[in-house]
């Protein structure tokens, strides 16, 4: 009975530890252009664990829903694409970034300087991050 409660442990405690091994930096979201209601989110994530990690979600109070976008360029057109999910390798780091990966924030009545965005994992953990404020056309 022992073995067993010590195996549920360590598989509770595994779960978390992936999380805290997911770090988010340079976090930023474009401040929303006049009459708009949606915007975009970058930043970068590293994943230091030595499992993949796969984001599945993304919330905050401050939007009425946030996607996983990438731009693909398809010969003279450029198309916006949901992402459902994205694995992080074991020492990978993924940029989110204006012209490529990002996260698509919607129904968005208005922005403060920072804003706390949760990205969930498959393994149902969540990494906090901090968003601060940038002015359209910002890069970082």
């Amino acid at each position: 009975m022992f073995s067993v409660r010590l195996a549920a442990l360590l598989l509770i405690f595994a779960g978390h530890l992936a999380a805290a091994e997911v770090r988010v930096e340079d976090a930023r979201i474009r401040a929303l252009l006049p009459g708009q209601n949606k915007t975009a989110g970058y930043f970068d994530i590293i994943n230091d664990g030595p499992q993949p990690v796969t984001l599945v979600a993304a919330s905050s109070a401050a939007a009425g829903a946030i996607e996983f976008h990438r731009i693909i360029h398809d010969g003279d057109m450029v198309r916006m694409r949901r992402v459902e999910k994205l694995v992080i390798a074991p020492a990978e780091t993924v940029r989110f970034q204006p012209g490529g990966l990002h996260l698509m924030l919607f129904r968005v009545d208005s922005l403060p300087q920072r804003t706390q965005i949760q990205l969930q994992t498959s393994a149902g953990d969540s990494i906090d991050a901090v968003f601060r404020l940038v002015a359209p056309g910002v890069a970082r």
